[in-house]
């Protein structure tokens, strides 16, 4: 008979945790999965894909379950105490494929159970993980310098597409966009008029005209710079197709979030990122 327990996260996933038999690598042992109830804002981009790994802390697993008989291990530790890896650790490496309905294995790579050094370039910087009120996350202080914030709490998330800054840091981020490169003097008095870059509610993003790019964007992880570029920053022109997007204006990944910044995908894939359980530690470190 399997085992079940609820989960409710964030009010957006419903279903049940499963923990049965697991056969990997040529070794059995029991395993947990997340069976979700079907959520309609959920967009379908590959038929291919039937679900979504998830690679959160114990601690996480313990405060999503909703009275659940018995502990119940996260699929990473489930491995590590079947011996199919030795530590619980989760090197992150991941590119953006050349479409975004294609799942592609050359578009980058997750490594379990080891870090994949032959993808970093230079020192790992440690970070040690953070509560976000109360609730265990993959979190670490931040500081970003140009917006004025200081090591504050911010959840690095794989599982959440754009850069969302807290709301202050945003409104600074908003602000700084300026004309580059080819602008018109008449461009920059559009922008200076409020007829340039713009905050769509709708889309959760901003645009802004083709002539203008953000600054490079640089936050702080224990001391060490990291950049995003200013094209970095921006929505690939592959992308515009599926999302409606207007080709004439540029759109930023950069989004406004509410009280906790969240590094989501377009910023962990510019870099090699390191899930360390055991340690209870993220790590940041230049792509080779």
């Amino acid at each position: 008979m399997l085992d079940r327990a609820d989960i409710n996260q964030d009010g957006d996933v419903h279903g049940t945790m499963v923990y049965d038999q697991v056969t990997l690598a040529g070794k059995t042992f029991k395993g947990c999965f997340g069976i979700s109830e079907l959520e309609p804002k959920f967009v379908e981009l590959d038929r291919d894909v039937y679900g979504i790994t998830a690679l959160g802390v114990q601690l996480m697993q313990n405060q999503t379950l909703q009275a659940p008989t018995h502990y119940v291990p996260t699929f990473l530790q489930s491995m590590r105490d079947a011996g199919v890896i030795q530590h619980a650790i989760v090197s992150l490496n991941f590119a953006s494929p050349p479409s975004i309905k294609s799942v592609d294995a050359l578009a980058g790579s997750v490594t379990i159970g080891a870090i994949d050094t032959s993808k970093i370039k230079g020192a790992i910087t440690w970070s040690n993980r953070q509560n976000v009120d109360g609730q265990a996350f993959w979190a670490i202080k931040v500081g970003f310098p140009t917006l004025g914030v200081r090591n504050a709490v911010s959840l690095i998330d794989s599982g959440t597409t754009m850069v969302a800054l807290e709301e202050a840091a945003f409104d600074r981020y908003f602000a700084a966009l300026k004309p580059r490169g080819k602008a018109t003097r008449l461009l920059a008095l559009i922008f200076l008029t409020g007829a340039g870059a713009t905050y769509d509610d709708t889309l959760g993003v901003v645009q802004m005209p083709k002539g203008v790019v953000p600054d490079t964007l640089p936050f702080v992880l224990s001391g060490r710079t990291f950049v995003l570029t200013g094209q970095q920053q921006l929505v690939g022109s592959e992308m515009y197709g599926l999302l409606g997007l207007d080709t004439t204006k540029h759109y930023s990944w950069i989004t406004k979030g509410s009280t906790v910044s969240v590094l989501g995908l377009h910023l962990i894939e510019k870099f090699s990122v390191i899930f360390d359980e055991e340690h209870h530690q993220i790590g940041f470190a230049e792509r080779a």
